[in-house]
């Protein structure tokens, strides 16, 4: 998967080219402690204080993963919408991890 999906990865989490092809420590404390870390801590920080907000649905990707079908049904109804089995199913599909 990496070796064909390495370019995208690096765009995603805006690494520059060539990130991992230096040595893990420089890897580690050149562009994972001063990009990649401030990157997702900044979007946290961002967001942090609207997770309450009426609009806002904060989910963790861990809660995810053990109740994927708990989760489609908060988003269903988070946005208003009412999923019924094969729906719901559908999407559960479609969002398989």
């Amino acid at each position: 998967f990496f070796k064909n999906h390495r370019k995208d990865f690096l765009e995603l989490y805006g690494l520059p080219p060539g990130a991992f092809d230096i040595p893990f420590q420089v890897f580690y404390n050149e562009i994972f402690k001063k990009q990649f870390i401030p990157q997702q801590v900044g979007f946290l920080k961002g967001w942090w204080p609207h997770r309450h907000a009426s609009n806002v649905l904060v989910l963790h990707f861990s809660d995810m993963k053990k109740d994927h079908t708990g989760c489609v049904k908060r988003i269903s109804d988070f946005i208003g919408v009412n999923l019924d089995e094969e729906e719901t199913k559908r999407v559960l599909d479609y969002t398989s991890f």
